[in-house]
């Protein structure tokens, strides 16, 4: 029989049940998170904020995409199409699988006027071999002793450049990007106050989780670009006017950097002028990855982005920190 001391001590100890069997979540949740600290209730009322906000950001990018295709298709029949002569600059290095079918995707893009220049550190890399099989000349920029060699390239590109090109593009080699592309990346730059437009990396991941785990964070970075504070230039799509090149003082943001894309956004902004972010910019980059390369590549993307921008790098940082000690305190208080 059981006494009253017993029943009175298993009814009033904290996370016991009334036959002395430890109680979950489950069991009552609302006598279980009454129990909670506050500390460890805020922290899961934060992570639920967070949870609901990535769920609204994901469908208000859906609607810019859904908007910015309105837009284009009324500046086409009220407009018509705008299309000046462009020059896409490409740096490139070694040659694996993705190469080729990134340059035919480039050679078949739907615009009049364009021409390639593929940019290369030495004659040397095998990715010329391929290149010259599919009829482009790659620049030989040489080696770079300051800053990183991909800005490197790029620099002996703007100094390439033809009088009769109008438009310049950047692009990464490792994207296969519609036959529209370009097309809708230089259409905007007919107003003046659009700087620059961009599109960002779409990753189609191969065998393997590594691949699959970049591919969802790349997902969820990229459903945060758009206009305003959230404006970026990725240096793997992006479209600007070949004025704005001296205007912005380019050359001198990129003397010395190691990241293009950060350097080019704030020489973009000391112009007033707007970047502006195409959905339809967006570049599929099929992606086969191990979780060393991960490792090895998350961490370049950190460093660099806490060099250029320490602000965001605090922001995803704190995001991330949320997110894992939530989950993590609430996986504990589920078996504890």
């Amino acid at each position: 029989m059981e006494s009253p001391v017993h029943r009175w001590a298993t009814s009033t100890i904290p996370g016991l049940d009334p036959t002395g069997h430890r109680r979950s979540v489950c069991d009552n949740p609302l006598m279980s998170f009454a129990e909670v600290p506050l500390p460890l209730l805020t922290l899961w009322l934060l992570w639920l904020l967070q949870a609901a906000w990535c769920a609204f950001n994901g469908w208000a990018f859906l609607r810019r995409i859904m908007r910015f295709e309105a837009r284009y298709r009324a500046r086409l029949l009220t407009q018509g199409p705008y299309t000046p002569r462009a020059v896409i600059l490409v740096p490139v290095k070694g040659a694996d699988a993705r190469l080729e079918p990134h340059i035919a995707a480039l050679q078949a893009q739907d615009y009049p006027d364009y021409r390639l220049q593929y940019l290369v550190e030495s004659p040397e890399d095998p990715a010329c071999e391929v290149l010259r099989a599919h009829g482009c000349d790659p620049l030989v920029a040489g080696r770079c002793e300051h800053g990183g060699q991909k800005v490197h390239n790029l620099m002996a590109g703007l100094r390439a450049l033809r009088a009769s090109d109008q438009v310049v593009v950047f692009s990464d080699a490792d994207g296969v990007p519609s036959d529209q592309w370009l097309r809708r990346l230089v259409d905007p730059l007919r107003r003046d106050s659009v700087g620059a437009t961009t599109g960002y990396r779409w990753l189609l991941p191969g065998a393997g989780l590594a691949s699959a785990f970049l591919a969802v964070i790349n997902t969820s970075v990229a459903t945060l670009t758009g206009a305003g504070w959230r404006s970026f230039a990725w240096g793997g799509a992006t479209a600007l006017r070949r004025e704005l090149i001296d205007e912005a003082r380019l050359a001198d943001f990129w003397a010395g950097a190691l990241s293009d894309d950060f350097r080019l956004s704030q020489a973009i902004r000391r112009t007033a002028r707007s970047m502006l972010f195409l959905p339809a910019g967006m570049v599929a980059s099929p992606v086969a990855i191990t979780w060393r390369r991960l490792w090895e590549f998350g961490r370049r993307q950190h460093l660099i982005t806490r060099l250029h921008v320490p602000w965001i790098w605090w922001v995803g940082l704190s995001a991330t920190g949320l997110y894992t000690a939530a989950f993590a305190s609430a996986i504990v208080a589920q078996f504890s």
